[in-house]
């Protein structure tokens, strides 16, 4: 109860006011430590041990040695179900100086700092984040290049996002953000299913997807008619899977069809990783340790319902 707090609540900790189920907070810390004694040890935390760079500008240097050991740790300790998801999610912060602030107005918290994030559709712990503000050097390169540089911008981010689960024929659902085939086709190659919402951009609809001519194709259609369109790219079987709704079709585009779950091998359960223990606080940097230790359980029910 007491790992996350806000300023103003963190006060009535110490109240020495008896308990109230209405007001206040649900327990007091004063018989385990004093305020004072918490404070010295929330000024003393740091999420890293490295100099921060001078060649370039690195906004989220506090907070990238803790992401990158929250990556690996997850990436050695942790196996993923058959379905992951794939989205962007936002970490509340209301201070526009601070690191990477942004302004997202479509999110419902629109204010803060904005992840990458894949998480296990079953179970909705997160797998892997990545934030948004990747900082280049001088010369307008990547301070940090990817080994994916040869795609696309989206499809190199789809390559990143998804290495906890390449090579194992699992399944990740992405929104309309998501939706090239490039990206499709590359994750295909590198052993994932992917599958991702089609939305049109504007005036176009994404390459390899006649939007247009579906749509003309279900006018006439029936509620709840469903086909599926195939066609080759790059030597890899692309489709389109439609569905009529009542006022729309929705459009996937996947290089899979129908995908059955199968059950983990006992083997292979992972043992509890036990990173919720760590608390967050007012500070910046620490703030960013919260985000990453929700469950992404609202954006797996995205995934669950396409199922």
């Amino acid at each position: 109860m007491v790992c996350f707090y806000r300023q103003a609540d963190f006060q009535k900790w110490w109240s020495l006011r008896p308990i109230d189920m209405f007001a206040g907070a649900p327990v007091r810390l004063l018989q385990f430590i004093s305020r004072n004694r918490l404070m010295a040890i929330i000024s003393a935390l740091r999420c890293t041990k490295n100099p921060a760079p001078t060649e370039f500008v690195d906004k989220f240097h506090d907070v990238r040695e803790l992401i990158d050991a929250f990556n690996d740790h997850y990436s050695d300790e942790y196996l993923p179900s058959w379905i992951n998801v794939l989205d962007e999610s936002m970490n509340t912060w209301l201070n526009k100086y601070a690191p990477g602030f942004m302004c997202v107005p479509r999110k419902p918290h629109p204010f803060g700092n904005e992840y990458h994030s894949i998480a296990d559709g079953d179970d909705g712990k997160p797998i892997m984040w990545q934030g948004k503000d990747r900082p280049k050097l001088n010369s307008g390169r990547w301070a940090f290049p990817s080994k994916y540089a040869n795609e696309t911008k989206t499809a190199e981010l789809m390559l990143f996002m998804t290495k906890p689960i390449q090579n194992t024929g699992k399944d990740v659902c992405m929104d309309s953000g998501f939706c090239i085939a490039t990206g499709i086709i590359a994750l295909h190659k590198k052993g994932v299913y992917g599958q991702s919402l089609i939305k049109k951009q504007g005036k176009y609809w994404p390459k390899h997807v006649q939007g247009s001519v579906l749509e003309l194709e279900f006018l006439d259609s029936k509620l709840g008619v469903a086909k599926t369109y195939v066609q080759t790219i790059e030597n890899t079987k692309f489709l389109v899977h439609c569905h009529k709704d009542d006022r729309y079709v929705s459009k996937i585009m996947s290089t899979h069809g129908l995908m059955t779950p199968i059950e983990d091998h006992t083997t292979y359960w992972h043992d509890p990783i036990g990173l919720e223990q760590v608390w967050a606080t007012i500070w910046w940097p620490q703030q960013q340790v919260c985000i990453h230790l929700f469950d992404r359980g609202g954006q797996c029910l995205k995934c669950k319902g396409q199922r």
